[in-house]
């Protein structure tokens, strides 16, 4: 029994040190206000090949309707910059889903509410980056049916 013991407490201290080792720490880097900068990020995020973040916001922007978001890393601070507020009509609203990039730095994404006036059951939005900055576009009205 010695033998066992020993591994045991032998691994249980090994458990510990390492414990410290990765222990992780946690860092604000944007507060949502509420307004139009959106409100309640729902989703995940993704890093574009710059390092920059995007997602989105179940509500707030100018409609209410949540907005799709960028955060820039700028010197010891995180800019956050809104590249698209829903309005919750054909457009869209809740998205509660995070945005995906193509190859050609597209972004995608889907909402849970507006879209096709009968239903109210979302869409799949692309935005796409434009020289005076993003253009969306509606890919898919879902409509309820099978």
């Amino acid at each position: 029994m010695p033998g066992k013991f020993s591994a045991t407490l032998t691994f249980t201290l090994i458990l510990i040190l390492f414990t410290g080792v990765f222990a992780s720490t946690e860092k604000v880097l944007y507060s949502f206000r509420g307004g139009d900068d959106g409100d309640q990020p729902y989703a995940g995020v993704i890093f574009d090949k710059a390092g920059n973040l995007y997602g989105t916001t179940q509500f707030g922007g100018a409609h209410g309707a949540g907005v799709v978001f960028k955060l820039a890393h700028s010197l010891t601070v995180w800019k956050e910059s809104v590249l698209y507020t829903f309005t919750g009509g054909a457009d869209g609203s809740l998205p509660l889903g995070g945005v995906t990039f193509d190859d050609a730095g597209n972004l995608y994404g889907t909402t849970a509410h507006g879209g096709d006036p009968n239903c109210q059951c979302g869409v799949v939005y692309k935005l796409a980056p434009s020289g005076t900055g993003w253009t969306f576009s509606i890919l898919h009205s879902f409509t309820g049916g099978a």
